[in-house]
């Protein structure tokens, strides 16, 4: 018969890697190189963090239709919009969005991640400094 003592330790060891293995945070290095047109914002969206990574998910722009998807820890993807003020979202279990007031010829950055919920993951999407992208 199996020592429950191992079992527990055994148990706990397991949960300890996995959460070590979680822990690794993705690189953006390409944000140095981000340009945006003469005419136009660049908006670099991006997920970080392990948490609710089997939550995958679209970004939305305020009509409704798919500018992106962030399904990952270190996914990310760049659009280019008009100057104004813009609003995406997201959904999973809820919506969560960002609304971004943005000028031409200047990079935003808006950071995806996903909460944990009583029952399922919601995303959420917040603008972000370029000091804030791990790089």
């Amino acid at each position: 018969m199996v020592n429950k003592q191992y079992c527990v330790t055994a148990f706990v060891l397991s949960l300890l890697i996995l959460f070590v293995a979680g822990c690794s945070t993705a690189k953006f290095n390409q944000v140095e190189t981000l340009k945006a047109p003469a005419d136009e914002a660049l908006i670099f969206f991006y997920r970080t963090g392990n948490v609710g990574g089997a939550i995958k998910y679209h970004v939305h722009d305020s009509e409704g239709k798919p500018v992106g998807y962030l399904g990952k820890s270190g996914d990310s993807f760049t659009i280019t919009v008009p100057p104004g003020t813009h609003q995406f979202w997201s959904r999973a279990a809820s919506t969560n969005d960002v609304v971004l007031n943005v000028e031409a010829g200047k990079v935003y950055y808006v950071k995806g991640t996903v909460n944990m919920g009583f029952v399922v993951g919601r995303p959420v999407l917040e603008q972000v400094s370029k000091s804030a992208v791990p790089q």
